[in-house]
């Protein structure tokens, strides 16, 4: 920068009159040695005409230079002006930057306090908070979808058995439900990582599923229920059935009704947990369960309300009652309920004994809640157990 410097000011510096004097001179007594008046001097004056010529040239050209250099210099200092304008407002912008950015550091990072002064949440903090609030409700509208899933599945499996009710049953009838049955495993399964956690914390939303699955299968054994206790009051159950008299039609479909309950049941033995012989005692035949119901309505009405036939003291009005309700099916159970379950895989079951086991425990659940008051009587009591043994 510093030669081009000294050459700009080299070259823009005014001629020096000694110098060119000078070297003029020298340039005409080497030229002109002698006074030549036949051909000297006519050279001399081509000679000056040329250089005035030349100079004339260079002064024009020394205009245009000294125009041109005059235009780049006020372009220059136009073009650094702006530099500098643009070079202060970065100059600004760099100071607003740096306030921002301490800002923003007081902002992300905990201020520190002294003492038990509680400091206000920084913007970390609340950006940490609410992508953790974010994961929560991402997971809870994945629960969400899996339980809109279980209750359609549910809805539809129910609805699936509910057309095909009235015709002999089959286990392609029980397809939603499977399905249900399936993608509850499959979320179990997919949960039973997150056990690790929590050791021997069930799983809410497992819970959920499966009580859906439980409830569906339910709901499954009611809607063949209520067709079997539908053909029944055909046949003026829960009174003595004369089955013989009943028209063909009825005897027929009441027969069938029968049937599809135990082929659900045979079917639920596949397909859910295995059931054991405690289970089979304790839930009984689906069909004998669902001819029990309108008998535990009675028994209810009689029984478990405020009607003078409820009383404490006299137990033995509610056994009785049921005695004489085994005494009047006893000939309909022995004679055609066993004929029907004789055909099916429960063949070893005896109809009668398993439709006075699973009707005693109308009495049984009554008896259980009266005892507790008479603990106080002992004489009640002691009747109590009389009647029962």
């Amino acid at each position: 920068m510093t030669e081009i410097a000294e050459q700009i000011e080299t070259l823009l510096a005014p001629p020096v009159a000694s110098t060119s004097y000078q070297r003029t001179l020298d340039y005409l007594n080497e030229t002109y040695d002698t006074f030549d008046v036949d051909g000297g001097l006519a050279g001399l004056e081509i000679e000056v005409a040329n250089i005035k010529a030349t100079l004339d040239d260079l002064e024009n050209k020394l205009r245009l230079s000294d125009d041109a250099v005059e235009t780049e210099i006020t372009q220059t200092l136009r073009a650094a002006n702006k530099t500098i304008t643009f070079a202060k407002e970065l100059a600004l912008t760099r100071h607003a930057l740096a306030d921002q950015l301490a800002s923003l550091v007081e902002e992300l990072l905990p201020p520190v306090t002294s003492g038990k002064t509680t400091a206000p949440t920084t913007l970390l903090e609340d950006i940490e908070g609410l992508h953790v609030r974010l994961k929560e409700l991402q997971q809870a509208k994945t629960y969400v979808s899996l339980m809109e899933r279980a209750l359609q599945l549910s809805e539809e499996a129910v609805k699936q058995v509910e057309t095909v009710s009235k015709d002999p049953f089959s286990q392609t009838s029980l397809g939603t439900y499977i399905t249900l049955q399936e993608f509850v495993a499959s979320v179990t399964d997919a949960c039973s990582l997150n056990t690790a956690a929590a050791p021997g914390q069930p799983i809410t939303l497992v819970t959920f599923l499966e009580s859906v699955r439980d409830k569906t299968w339910k709901d499954i054994n009611a809607v063949l229920s209520t067709h079997l206790l539908a053909t029944a009051e055909s046949l003026k159950w829960p009174q003595p059935v004369d089955y013989a008299a009943a028209d063909a039609s009825v005897r027929s479909a009441f027969e069938n009704a029968f049937q599809n309950l135990l082929l659900l049941q045979q079917a639920g033995e596949k397909i859910n947990q295995p059931a054991t012989e405690e289970d089979l005692k304790k839930n009984g035949l689906y069909p004998l369960q669902a001819l029990l119901q309108p008998i535990a309505l009675r028994f209810k009405f009689h029984f478990d309300s405020n009607r003078q036939t409820n009383r404490i003291d006299k137990p033995e009005w509610y056994f009785t009652h049921m005695l004489n309700v085994f005494h009047e099916h006893k000939s309909f159970m022995e004679r055609h309920i066993q004929a029907l379950i004789a055909n099916s895989p429960y063949k070893d079951v005896n109809a009668y004994a398993e439709f006075m086991r699973v009707g005693l425990t109308l009495p049984a659940r009554k008896l259980r809640r009266s005892v507790p008051p008479l603990l106080n009587t002992p004489s009640l009591l002691a009747h109590a157990i009389y009647q029962t043994l």
